[in-house]
């Protein structure tokens, strides 16, 4: 089964959401992912303060707006998959990870060799076509990386399904979901469904 890019650089447990609602515990924990991918790519990935905590900002109160004006009455919270939506949304509308840089490079060598040994590989360094993902999607992807990445731990744990969790993404998947997120014109309401269908089970 396909893991996601990020699988390892996120502390991920039932109270998470709640742990992102403050907005330094976010950024903190979104700069420790960005540090790992940064290592494993050989990208240069920066958080800014400013737009992550506008992004908490925008997700609690957009959190709020559903429960208040779109759901029927009497919901006292969101399900997982309508956070996540939500906060997708504003990751890729306000963009607080900055991605640039070339990345490891298969075919390049240390510049200097010493008694003729060279560099040792990096341990769970990605392959070149994951690290083009990031470099094309930036934010996006690794929104979209981290986004499912939580999802799957919430779906992985469910009780109240009769069919085991199944992972159904593919490449072409990912390519059209980030696509559609760097396009703009997906909603929030818009991702919900995506990743209502993508997890569906009996």
């Amino acid at each position: 089964m396909q893991t996601s890019s990020v699988a390892g650089t996120v502390v991920l447990t039932p109270e998470v959401f709640e742990r992102w609602q403050d907005s330094q515990v976010f950024h903190a924990e979104l700069c420790e992912c960005c540090e790992i991918v940064a290592i494993r790519s050989g990208l240069e990935v920066t958080v800014s303060l400013e737009l992550t905590v506008a992004v908490v900002e925008a997700w609690k109160h957009e959190c709020h707006q559903w429960l208040t004006t779109m759901l029927p009455p009497g919901n006292s919270a969101l399900s997982h998959l309508k956070m996540a939506a939500i906060l997708l949304d504003k990751m890729c509308a306000l963009t607080p990870v900055a991605i640039s840089g070339e990345g490891h490079s298969e075919e390049s060598s240390p510049e200097n060799i010493q008694d003729g040994c060279a560099w040792p590989e990096l341990p769970n360094k990605f392959e070149m076509r994951e690290i083009c993902k990031f470099k094309d999607g930036g934010c996006h992807y690794l929104a979209w990386q981290i986004i499912y990445h939580v999802c799957e731990f919430f779906e992985e744990n469910r009780t109240d399904r009769l069919d085991d969790f199944v992972d159904r993404r593919t490449d072409e998947f990912e390519l059209d979901i980030v696509s559609g997120l760097l396009s703009k014109k997906l909603s929030a309401q818009a991702i919900h469904l995506i990743l209502k269908a993508l997890f569906l089970r009996d």
